[in-house]
């Protein structure tokens, strides 16, 4: 067996009572037969690409394939090939390889996501220094002050800022930073970060 190849499926089947078969002469034991190729991978569908055709003759046992049709019969077999499709089961190594895929991206972007969380909350020491968004536009900055198993203190900036971060900002300047500790639980803090409100600074 090929590991990779094309193979035919048949999809539908119907009775042409008007035609007349060109071996025999005999009026309305013509079948049309239509065929779904699909592509295979160590024979697991992957794909089909084309629909093909072929009509025989139940007295006779003629058949004739679709390259050979009469213009008549093309026509005939044009409208036919129309009613049938594809069965779903033809696309199932495609379907398997996508969704395969997805739960990988899936994964590695949660695995991502949970190493940069725990990267960012075993990084809280005291003078960091945070970017905190206070609205889509508008920001502020908290320092740490210190932290213990479960909470985390900080002082909030003075003043709030709009637009690019400066690119000079003197943090221990007097009257930058509020004297008055605020409490945080790091499990708010934590939540803060996910929000994607937070971001370090120093």
């Amino acid at each position: 067996m090929k590991a990779f190849g094309s193979r035919a499926f048949r999809v539908g089947k119907e009775k042409l009572t008007e035609t007349v078969c060109s071996y025999c002469q005999t009026k309305g034991g013509v079948e049309m037969y239509i065929f779904s190729r699909y592509y295979h991978f160590l024979g697991i569908p992957f794909y089909p690409h084309r629909k093909g055709g072929a009509i025989m003759c139940n007295n006779c046992k003629h058949i004739t394939h679709s390259k050979q049709f009469s213009l008549d019969i093309t026509e005939l077999y044009k409208e036919i090939r129309n009613k049938f499709k594809a069965p779903l089961w033809q696309y199932f190594g495609t379907i398997s390889v996508s969704a395969l895929f997805i739960v990988f991206l899936i994964i590695k972007l949660i695995t991502y996501q949970t190493v940069s969380l725990n990267k960012f909350m075993t990084g809280i020491r005291s003078d960091n220094i945070y970017r905190y968004s206070l609205s889509p536009s508008r920001y502020t900055f908290w320092k740490v002050t210190r932290t213990s198993n479960d909470s985390i203190y900080i002082i909030s900036s003075n003043y709030e800022f709009s637009g690019a971060t400066p690119s000079r900002l003197n943090f221990g300047k007097p009257g930058f930073f509020d004297s008055t500790e605020k409490l945080f639980l790091k499990s708010d803090f934590r939540k803060e970060f996910e929000d994607k409100k937070i971001k370090r600074v120093r």
